[in-house]
């Protein structure tokens, strides 16, 4: 590689500037809504639910603006077909059918009914249906139905038919491994279909074929009408009893066509140069819909925008084939509808997050009727326009030869990209210093990214880092040439492009050499990694359930990719020797910087054992990485708590690794790169996860120590206490020369275990802690409940309050995970003031009055056995162990590398405690600890069985492992700073905080 020459000196420190876009606001507005219908006066879609388990829902807009759903709660519209999901309802007369997600079957319901959907097929735990189609005139519904019948590799499909009365099915075609769009013609005597085999894909080659339709509804003999091995048709909807139409790209482009549906040859009726169709990922979209006179709506253009026009193939001399409708959006979803009157789809702009939109159709008497309106309601909190980047259509010369070192393949084609630069309201990069940027690469790889509104993105520009989002050559909307850029050179091309576009933002004075990095989803993960372990380019990278190996993942993937790389590599065996050359796991040992690599442990796309294996690699290297993986997620986030994990888990690490390189530690320089911090040392039960080298993290802020005079608040976030209680901990607090303030809401119960409602306890707290006065917040017991409060916590205008105490444990260790993580803050395990401990005991009373107005403790004794000897040194983080394995899978979660985890529990018997510890493991957090401290665990059964207990499920990690640290809720408890750092010191059994803790002053 020749990159661009670094610019001298060291990188300035980056800190992510403060922003209005929140991690939960993206959360918010995650997802798009999804497959659209006309359905009388009425306009239906379906929209994500991020906050109800990331389930589908399907709604509709009533004539008077009036939004309702008509999926009832717990029903989630959404099938695996292909495993990415195909077209999942449709209206059926005066109900809806769809799929429930749960158990893949069709059901039938009627929402202006009382009942709860009814299900037409039974239960098999291995059908699947999808790309549902009501035939006009008969009381069925058509689907592609797989079955598997051995995992997801052996996979067989057909077209079936479904009453809906009586949910009798028949199979009305199987003449593809791959079926879709069946339509049946205005007369009800031809069906039509799209099919295709292996080994190529839907953008490869497909065939629309039409037979008869028999007397048995069964398909008669089927003649091919358009497509072949080197042509994509990807819609056909019938346009009258004797043509289709269809999008299908013998020049090179998807344009519409007309096909007679008998004899003769297709004619094109749009141009080339533009795209009007797409990768058929899911099975039932729709770029176009045909309109009763003849004409249609067309989505059109390519990846720098794209809009809705009406085609008029037969329009007379000096009439316009074509007439751009005039929606406010420059993208839109693969999913249309129209009547003789009015349109409906899905689109966004760069202003306009993806919303339904419906337009009226212009009549040929009176073409500039449009009365475009958005129909959808906003999934997001209105954002200040200021803070949303004004993205730019780029497209970079490619060089000759490429960076790889190969000729160049259609050297004449540009690398397309879209630039978003930093952008904030009240924040600019400093003069004569370049910000960082980070560049998006989409999955697929047969996608593209468009340049709409994204909050995601805009979560990034906000806080100072520039975003590139690269369609390298692969990407859909340029054309068949452009796509086919990546055959055979997958992790050559799609990487060239990348750094093709990070040198021309380097070369153009807009990023700094030093601070690029790279991020990418499935095969954008792929495309990341394998710039980062074959470039010299980049500072680090990201991956999203990524494909790290392809060789595993060729051989183990679902049946519908089971053969994409065949085009994408090469076939094997035969082409062996490439997957080893473009594997990022096997150059690993190569990476120019640190990898943050997310999982969903329930991915059947892209195994999670693809992250684990290129952690392992890492590992083995002795190279800095972070790897996450999150319980029942699939292949992309839905739920709100894992987007903002992920998000979070992501701008912490672009932090460290955009910051300047830390100091070589004695012995290591020129051997380290300067962003590893050596690994913690262990003298027993050592296996490789103990060596793991990970990403140094930045020093948390200590509160500043209190003043006698000082204003704390007590604040219940959970249970409740009584007056009594409450009066016993004012007194303490006084004596102490503070002013305790409360509230009457302490001993408010609701529902007979919580202290006033979630609302009410997430605002007392809020208005304790913003209030410039309060110096600490103190919780006056645990309980349940917490969790909820730390849910809807809003970190940005916590941390504009600056740093002050937060006392608790229990229940609390939520709240220490949120604000800890959030805030960067050091906060305090600590027994609370209302509860007994903190006053019939003079050590722990003394103990919290010391770590609030110092000098705080710097060492602790471990008074219990040693589980595994050794020495770690990392943040110290943890608490209760039952609220910690709750909290896997949320915004909470525990975060464990390079961290010293506390645990302690109470009233939970030895088999809670071994579920506790087990999720905690399923999970990988233990196995990322650098070492374990134990704490209390108070009546939790006897303590011979309870140490036995925690010595089985801990002394395998590998790190040392000490119990005996008095805290949590036995009599004596200590007061323990969560989020300083700390050395575990099992030879000399105490745990230790180091003197370079930060305090502000």
């Amino acid at each position: 590689m020749n990159p661009v020459p670094p610019t001298p000196g060291t990188p300035p420190a980056f800190h992510a500037w403060n922003s209005d876009i929140t991690a939960s606001a993206v959360a918010r507005q995650d997802g798009t809504p999804g497959w659209v219908s006309l359905v009388g006066d009425d306009v239906w879609w379906d929209e994500p639910r991020p906050h109800e388990a990331g389930r589908r829902c399907v709604v509709r807009a009533k004539p008077d603006g009036r939004v309702e759903d008509v999926l009832p709660p717990g029903f989630d519209a959404r099938n695996s077909l292909h495993e990415y999901g195909g077209r999942s309802w449709r209206p059926a007369g005066a109900g809806l059918v769809f799929t429930h997600w749960d158990d893949q079957r069709l059901y039938l319901h009627h929402p202006d009914a009382q009942d709860l959907p009814r299900p037409l097929t039974p239960p098999r735990g291995n059908v699947t249906y999808g790309d549902l189609y009501v035939p006009p005139s008969r009381d069925e519904v058509w689907a592609v139905r797989e079955t598997r019948r051995d995992g997801v590799r052996h996979v067989e499909r057909a077209l079936v038919a479904v009453s809906l009365d009586t949910g009798a099915e028949r199979t009305v075609a199987a003449t593809h491994h791959f079926m879709t769009c069946p339509r049946l013609s205005p007369d009800g005597r031809h069906l039509s279909w799209i099919g295709w085999n292996h080994p190529d894909m839907p953008w490869d080659g497909t065939e629309l074929c039409v037979a008869p339709l028999r007397q048995d509804g069964t398909a008669g003999t089927h003649r091919v009408r358009a497509g072949g091995p080197r042509e994509s048709v990807v819609q056909a909807e019938w346009r009258d009893p004797h043509n289709l139409w269809a999008v299908t790209d013998p020049d090179g482009w998807w344009t519409l066509h007309v096909v007679p549906a008998h004899t003769g040859p297709a004619r094109a009726v749009t141009r080339t140069g533009e795209e009007f169709g797409g990768a058929l990922w899911k099975p039932g979209a729709t770029w176009f819909a045909p309109l009763p006179d003849g004409r249609a709506v067309a989505v059109h253009g390519t990846g720098a925008g794209r809009r809705v026009s009406l085609v008029a193939p037969d329009a007379s001399p000096g009439t316009p084939l074509m007439t751009d409708l005039g929606l406010p959006c420059t993208d839109f979803v693969p999913s249309i509808d129209a009547d003789a009157h009015r349109l409906v789809t899905a689109g966004a702009s760069t202003l306009l997050p993806y919303s339904v939109v419906t337009a009226a159709l212009p009549r040929p008497d009176a073409p500039d009727a449009r009365d475009a309106r958005i129909l959808s309601t906003p999934r997001t909190l209105p954002v200040d326009p200021a803070w949303l980047p004004r993205p730019t259509a780029r497209a970079f010369p490619r060089p000759a030869p490429t960076p790889s070192g190969e000729a160049p393949r259609s050297p004449d084609a540009p690398v397309h990209a879209h630039t978003y630069p930093p952008t904030h309201p009240r924040r600019v990069t400093p003069d004569g210093e370049r910000p960082p940027w980070v560049l998006f690469i989409h999955g697929g790889p047969t996608g593209d990214h468009p340049m709409v509104y994204d909050l995601e993105i805009a979560y990034f520009t906000s806080r100072g880092i520039g975003v590139a989002t690269v369609d390298y050559g692969g990407s859909v909307g340029y054309g068949r040439a452009y796509r086919e850029r990546l055959n055979g050179a997958w992790g050559v091309v799609d990487v060239d492009d990348c750094v093709t576009v990070a040198h021309a933002l380097v070369r153009e004075g807009l990023a700094d050499p030093r601070r690029i990095a790279i991020r990418g989803g499935s095969a954008g993960g792929w495309t990341a990694l394998a710039a980062l372990t074959h470039t010299d380019v980049f500072a680090g990278a990201v991956s999203f359930y990524g494909i790290t190996d392809p060789v595993t993942w060729a051989t183990t993937t679902h049946d519908f990719e089971s053969r994409y790389l065949d085009g994408l590599i090469g076939p094997l065996p035969a082409s062996a020797a490439l997957y080893e050359q473009r594997s990022p796991v096997l150059a690993a040992s190569h990476a120019s910087g640190p990898a943050l690599l997310l999982h969903g442990l329930d991915d059947a796309i892209v195994a999670p054992a693809q992250s684990s294996a290129m952690a392992r690699a890492l590992r083995e290297a002795g190279l800095p990485h972070e790897h996450v993986e999150f319980p029942g997620e699939r292949h992309g986030w839905r739920r709100a708590e894992t987007i903002r994990a992920a998000l979070d888990a992501e701008i912490r690490f672009y932090e460290r690794i955009f910051g300047p390189p830390d100091e070589p530690e004695p012995g290591t320089a020129g051997t380290t790169p300067p962003t590893v911090r050596a690994p913690p040392v262990m003298t027993a039960g050592t296996r490789p996860h103990a060596a793991t080298r990970s990403l140094p993290e930045p020093d948390r802020v200590h509160p500043p120590f209190l003043r006698r005079g000082d204003t704390v608040a007590l604040v219940a976030p959970a249970g409740p206490v009584n007056d009594h209680e409450t009066a016993l901990a004012v007194a303490l607090l006084e004596s102490w020369g503070l002013r305790p303030r409360t509230t009457s809401r302490l001993s408010a119960t609701h529902r007979g275990y919580l202290a006033g409602s979630d609302g009410t306890r997430l605002a007392d707290f809020t208005e304790a802690w913003l209030d410039p006065a309060v110096r600490a917040v103190l919780c006056v017991r645990g309980g349940y409940g917490t969790q909820r409060v730390a849910d809807r916590l809003d970190h940005r205008r916590l941390a504009a309050a600056g740093p002050k105490f937060l006392v608790g444990s229990s229940d609390i260790t939520c709240l220490h995970q949120a604000l800890g993580e959030g805030l960067r803050l050091v906060t305090l395990h600590a027994p609370m003031p209302a509860c007994r401990p903190v006053h019939d005991d003079d050590h722990t009373a003394e103990a919290l009055r010391a770590a609030l107005f110092g000098p705080s403790p710097r060492s602790f004794s471990l008074d219990g056995p040693v589980l595994v000897a050794g020495r770690a040194e990392g943040t110290l983080t943890g608490g209760n162990l039952t609220v910690l394995a709750s909290s896997l899978g949320t915004a909470t979660a525990p975060l464990t590398d390079d961290r010293i985890l506390l645990l302690e529990d109470v009233g939970e018997e030895p088999y809670r405690l071994d579920r506790s510890l087990t999720q905690l493991r399923r999970a990988g957090v233990l196995q990322r600890a650098a070492g374990v401290v134990l704490g209390d665990f108070t009546d939790c059964g006897p303590p011979d069985q309870v140490d036995a207990l925690l010595r089985a499920c801990l002394s395998d990690l590998g790190v040392p492992v000490a119990a005996g640290l008095p805290a949590g809720h036995g009599p004596r408890q200590l007061t323990v700073p969560l989020g300083a750092r700390a050395v575990l010191d099992t030879a000399r059994r105490r745990l230790t905080l180091p003197p370079h803790e930060r305090n502000t002053p």
